[in-house]
């Protein structure tokens, strides 16, 4: 064998050796990426279990309740850069709208407001730092807050999520 095909041969292996290389780094990122988002869902689920006695009935601690609306805020924050899965977007948007104040464009009050379950967020005027929420919470049109499948595309679309019918299939919603 002269030194042509040997030179081939090593650069054949190298070439292969990179193309490995790559791949395990790309998987190793796809990995940490998985990792990051289920450590990212999995404190806010956590954060949101240490707040549920306000969710039980004591709705009338307003410290209590700007740490919920801070974290729907961050929450809407992970599902517009797709940390979250869009079935948890789904199940989490379910009882996120029986909370919040629902407004439609040019509106001061909410439209769902008599079956509002923290009226205080509108009546304290809670959202008023967090343009996030206030985009999402406001409507382009009149619409039934009896919808709920309609109320969370429009507001997950206020967001810039696209929800189809088969994550509220695949988070039982429907």
């Amino acid at each position: 064998m002269n030194h042509e095909h040997w030179s081939t041969i090593v650069a054949n292996i190298v070439t292969s050796l990179g193309i490995f290389v790559f791949i395990g780094i790309y998987l190793a990122h796809r990995q940490s990426q998985n990792q990051f988002k289920f450590t990212v869902m999995l404190s806010c689920i956590d954060r949101f279990q240490q707040l549920s006695p306000l969710l039980r009935g004591d709705n009338e601690d307003l410290s209590r309740l700007k740490k919920y609306v801070d974290l729907t805020n961050e929450e809407f924050f992970y599902f517009q850069r797709e940390y979250i899965p869009k079935e948890v977007i789904v199940e989490w948007m379910d009882s996120i709208v029986d909370f919040f104040p629902i407004y439609v464009n040019g509106s001061e009050r909410p439209i769902n407001y008599d079956q509002l379950l923290f009226k205080q967020i509108h009546d304290e005027k809670l959202l008023g730092g967090y343009p996030r929420l206030k985009k999402a919470f406001t409507l382009n049109r009149e619409m039934s807050t009896s919808d709920k499948v309609n109320l969370i595309k429009t507001i997950a679309e206020n967001l810039g999520v696209s929800l189809r019918q088969k994550h509220f299939k695949r988070a039982h919603v429907l």
